[in-house]
């Protein structure tokens, strides 16, 4: 699957082709990683941006989900080093997610770099604490 341009009728084509490819469904897994990979590059921010449509809410997080669903497809096999910057930018999708501040932290012990651990689970805390998520004493 080639993506030789992101335009709106390659991305959709390409689109269709990545949900069909990342399904699993007998294909191989160099076909998954590079149609994960294309959906990556093909990604240019929030679904309609400049759009206020309230319909759009579930396809714009239905698009998220399966972006950093791409981004951790992609980051598994590969070593701390590799795979850390493609949990960052998970990471900024959604702020608030436990899990993927989990395989950062992780990423950031196997590198041995504990001080950024330390600065990232204390980052998040903050965060949770902020929009009321987390208790002062929950941690």
């Amino acid at each position: 699957m080639a993506f030789e341009e992101c335009g709106r009728s390659g991305f959709e084509l390409g689109w269709y082709g990545y949900r069909k490819k990342s399904s699993g469904s007998g294909s191989p897994s160099s076909d998954r990683r590079h149609a994960q990979q294309a959906v990556l590059r093909c990604n240019s921010g929030e679904l309609a941006a400049d759009r206020p449509w309230a319909w759009l809410a579930a396809p714009r997080e239905t698009l998220r989900h399966h972006i950093i669903d791409a981004y951790l497809r992609l980051a598994d096999g590969l070593s701390a080093d590799e795979a850390l910057p493609l949990l960052g930018e998970a990471v900024t999708l959604n702020p608030y997610n436990q899990h993927l501040h989990h395989r950062l932290v992780t990423a950031l012990v196997k590198l041995g770099d504990h001080d950024a651990a330390d600065r990232l689970r204390e980052a998040y805390d903050a965060r949770l604490l902020e929009a009321g998520l987390l208790k002062n004493d929950d941690h």
